[in-house]
């Protein structure tokens, strides 16, 4: 038996139901790097149905309504037809839903099943920067901000996690003056944000195209 029964795995609005091949093949992709809203599209739903469905269920340990004394959706997902990520490079996708159970204190061992990744590496894993300014881009922190968030709203192609942004902006609020620049609108954007976001999506693409 899989995470749920097939006629559970369900959205509303988001159509048919998830079928635990689909739902184990989505997950790999996400783990890969995709977007939920384009997996959600590309399995023919809504935009959030993966996110709503599966994702966020498994990565708050999502309890079933009137049976909160039962496993939670993460404790009991059993893989179904998966691909291993052992010894591939950490996506972003995969250091926020690591960091998200690390915050549950969900035993390892559960989002290394998830993760189709061993204990060991888990244990790595939480030590990984948080800060994309560690992979050695020189560029201002609001300068990066500023391109991610271009990204995010143009190319809705996301290359961090949403809390890898979260910490970028706290941090650039807390100790950079930058929040009359995050406070304007995306457009219009200088030529340079706009440079440095295609960096940023190429560089992304480079990574991935060489796992």
């Amino acid at each position: 038996m899989g995470l749920l029964p097939d006629d559970e795995i369900r959205n509303p609005g988001a159509g048919e139901p998830w079928l635990k091949s689909e739902r184990d093949k989505a997950l790999d992709e996400y783990f890969e790097g995709a977007h939920p809203k384009q997996l959600g599209i590309k399995y023919k739903r809504v935009p959030k149905a993966f996110l709503n469905s599966i994702l966020n269920k498994l990565r708050y340990n999502f309890k079933k309504e009137g049976f909160e004394d039962q496993p939670g959706r993460a404790e009991r997902y059993e893989v179904y037809q998966r691909v291993s990520r052992k010894g591939k490079r950490f996506t972003p996708n995969e250091i926020d839903f690591i960091r998200c159970h690390k915050e549950l204190g969900l035993d390892v061992h559960i989002t290394a099943t998830i993760l189709q990744r061993s204990v060991s590496e888990l244990d790595q894993s939480w030590k990984e920067p948080g800060k994309v300014k560690e992979k050695k881009i020189f560029a201002p922190t609001l300068d990066l901000i500023l391109a991610h968030r271009y990204i995010y709203h143009v190319y809705e192609t996301p290359v961090i996690s949403d809390k890898t942004y979260d910490d970028l902006v706290k941090e650039e609020k807390e100790y950079g003056g930058g929040e009359k620049a995050l406070a304007a609108p995306v457009r219009p954007c200088p030529e340079r944000i706009k440079t440095l976001a295609l960096y940023l999506c190429q560089r992304h693409k480079d990574e991935q195209e060489a796992e």
